[in-house]
């Protein structure tokens, strides 16, 4: 089982200032007391538009107390996280890595070629992937079990993508 800490939300107060000032202590003492009460994994968000080098940044902060904890990057575009994960292997930002999450059957397209660049920075990173389907239907819908196959049927296509492109 893995406990994940996830309020590390470097885009709310007080990680917002600590992430635009570049300063440790705030994250540190965060990532601390979620590793103290058990987190065997840390969830590093920086929002919907969050920026390459701030993922980077915290990633590399956080890694130095916590080696070999899984560090989830989290944010809300693709490109960035592919990015992140590329900066963090350029820097040497040691694993293990995850990008949270690549959007996969998105019928409006949001999803790109389903993760693809994302697929492939991992690899290269030595990364995971969360994959997280994306509008396929509601669990409160009357179409429940045809939602729930749909969601199976992308998520087990994308895991084949993330395979084929090099993602353990």
């Amino acid at each position: 089982m893995e406990l994940i800490g996830q309020s590390l939300e470097l885009w709310r107060a007080p990680l917002d200032a600590a992430l635009r000032d570049r300063d440790a202590a705030p994250l540190l003492a965060l990532a601390r007391r979620q590793i103290a009460a058990g987190a065997t994994a840390l969830d590093l968000n920086v929002g919907v538009h969050g920026a390459t080098g701030d993922l980077r940044w915290a990633a590399g902060v956080v890694r130095e107390i916590a080696p070999g904890l899984p560090l989830l990057l989290d944010g809300g575009d693709q490109a960035a996280l592919a990015a992140a994960l590329e900066a963090c292997r350029h820097d040497g930002v040691a694993g293990p890595l995850i990008a949270n999450a690549a959007a996969v059957g998105a019928p409006d397209g949001r999803d790109g070629s389903g993760g693809a660049a994302l697929f492939a920075a991992a690899a290269r990173a030595g990364a995971g992937v969360v994959l997280s389907p994306r509008g396929l239907g509601s669990d409160e819908s009357a179409e429940a079990p045809a939602a729930a196959g749909r969601v199976v049927e992308t998520l087990l296509a994308a895991s084949e993508r993330a395979r084929a492109a090099g993602v353990d």
